[in-house]
């Protein structure tokens, strides 16, 4: 059996009150970020791809990332 970052994996952190899931796509330069969990899945979710974009951990707002670091 398979389990799915973005279906069994995402669901089970949300309805455990996980408040954001952050999935890191290597090969794709990508970022999702999975925000405002509710008992069956997360309701927010954003694909960042552009090396420009900073992301913000919900739990630590002043931390800055930015996607073109991640990648170096």
């Amino acid at each position: 059996m398979s389990i799915s970052w973005r279906g069994d994996k995402a669901d089970i952190y949300a309805a455990s009150g996980l408040p954001e899931y952050w999935i890191i796509v290597p090969e794709e330069r990508v970022i999702e970020v999975y925000r405002d969990p509710s008992p069956t899945g997360y309701r927010t979710s954003v694909r960042c791809a552009d090396a420009e974009t900073v992301l913000r951990p919900g739990l630590l707002p002043q931390a800055a990332i930015r996607l073109s670091k991640v990648f170096e």
